[in-house]
């Protein structure tokens, strides 16, 4: 399991893009 600072930083990312307007909670589309 990923540890607080992980989490943290995965959110700082899907924060940042989603900022520059990427689509957040579409990935569905995407399972391999």
């Amino acid at each position: 399991m990923a540890d607080s600072r992980e989490a943290q930083f995965q959110q700082d990312i899907i924060d940042t893009l989603a900022a520059q307007g990427w689509l957040v909670g579409t990935a569905s589309g995407y399972d391999r």
